[in-house]
């Protein structure tokens, strides 16, 4: 009775916290079955005695199996983990390619299948062995720079690099280092870890939502704790399941189960589970059929996120990289027409089974604008290059899809601003860093 109530208790946590997959349901559906059917064998057993003897040769064949995975778990995590962990710190497995086609009725302005192509330094663009004698560029950030539904080609970075090397200053690659989810406290681990990252010539990073919707889903409480854990689990295992946002439950961070996922070809699943797009049906739906709450305080995350900012901008500067932020654009507006509001699907307050319900829009609209001041303060105050994007950029359906994910046009629109401001600021010109 062990066994089936250690894999309850971890699937039931893992549910709470907003791991609502299917897998998880079975779990807890076949551990719950098995629960019941030992107690009620108990129960049957304790008033003929004998039947415990015929279950003898079972029970010890499987409580050796047990205890040789026990074994084995230890031995992976001694011997295992610190050797490929050490060796392979990457975003996405080298190499690796992904299919998504997703409908345009989900995602307006979207068209056909794309591919999501990986180099073998686990960033997502071209091959490092173009950067040779290029200006390289490495974009970090969260979804809205990873561009997952959107195809190689389209994707902002690399219609960026596009429009650079059109300008024929000089030769640009463009790589991307982002993950959905990801915040500044990710970020600054990434380009702690990251060998690549200290290879670029200009650092460009996206930030802000993140950082918001983690202060959300806490409730205005302090989140760095949080988030320091959350950053170090991810560089740990991206080695083998590609992307870990949150964390997990207990049996999924064993380095068995991984070992067994990687056998089994899951890390390039995980990526293309959703290929359609489907996630968005039902956050979207989630969101409709939520209560209306208020905005939680946001003073703490604010302070979090300036600090988080100077840790970076420190950072850099200690690898002697050239830096950019730019502000994050969103669609979030007052007066938004209601067949884009139920594109929308941010706002959660709380997160799992504590959610309390979805702030409005317009809270939405207000509290991203802090966010985007904040760095632009703390780009003041430093004298940090900062370019406020989110000033330029339209607040409608020819930019985005949802929140503040770009679509095809958006893309090629926020690769335009760039490359403005790149070259209007000289830095393609001979011996910029």
């Amino acid at each position: 009775m062990a066994v089936p109530v250690l894999i309850l208790a971890d699937r039931i946590l893992l549910w709470s916290r907003g791991f609502h997959a299917r897998a998880h349901a079975a779990a807890i559906a076949a551990s719950a079955v098995w629960l019941l059917a030992a107690m009620v064998f108990f129960v049957f057993a304790r008033r003929q005695p004998h039947r415990f003897v015929k279950l003898a040769g079972p029970l010890l064949s499987f409580w050796t199996i047990m205890a040789l995975l026990v074994a084995g778990e230890l031995v992976a995590q001694v011997a295992l983990r610190p050797r490929i962990v050490s060796r392979k710190a990457f975003l996405y497995p080298p190499g690796s390619r992904y299919a998504f086609e997703i409908d345009d009725k989900i995602a307006p302005g979207l068209h056909g299948p794309g591919r999501f192509s990986i180099n073998e330094q686990g960033l997502r663009g071209p091959s490092a062995g173009q950067a040779q004698d290029a200006y390289r560029i490495i974009a970090v950030g969260g979804s809205a720079t990873e561009c997952m539904y959107l195809d190689d080609s389209e994707a902002w970075p690399d219609v960026l690099m596009q429009y650079l090397n059109g300008a024929g200053a000089r030769k640009v690659w463009v790589a991307t280092a982002a993950v959905a989810g990801h915040t500044t406290v990710h970020h600054l681990k990434v380009v702690r870890s990251l060998p690549a990252l200290r290879q670029a010539d200009l650092l460009l990073f996206m930030t802000g939502v993140n950082d918001l919707v983690t202060t959300m889903n806490h409730e205005g409480a302090p989140t760095g704790l949080f988030l320091r854990q959350a950053a170090s689990e991810f560089l740990e295992t991206s080695w083998l399941n590609g992307r870990v946002l949150r964390m997990q439950g207990i049996l999924d961070r064993t380095m068995l189960y991984q070992l067994i996922r990687l056998a089994l070809g899951e890390p390039e699943q995980a990526l293309r589970m959703d290929a359609a797009g489907n996630f968005y049906r039902s956050r979207r739906l989630e969101r409709a059929g939520a209560p209306l709450v208020p905005m939680p305080p946001l003073e703490t995350g604010l302070a979090e996120y300036r600090g988080r900012i100077a840790d970076l901008a420190r950072e850099c500067r200690n690898l002697r990289v050239r830096y950019l932020w730019v502000t994050q654009p969103s669609i979030w507006r007052d007066g938004l027409e209601p067949a884009v509001q139920r594109l929308i699907w941010f706002g959660g307050v709380g997160e799992g089974a504590r959610r309390k319900g979805f702030t409005s829009i317009p809270d939405l609209a207000r509290a991203m604008d802090r966010y985007n001041a904040a760095l632009l303060e703390v780009c003041r105050e430093m004298g940090l290059e900062c370019f406020d994007l989110a000033a330029k950029t339209p607040k409608d359906t020819s930019v985005f899809f949802d929140d503040c994910h770009f679509n095809e046009s958006g893309a090629r629109r926020v690769a335009r601003e760039l490359a403005d401001y790149l070259l209007s600021r000289g830095v393609l010109s001979r011996g910029a860093r």
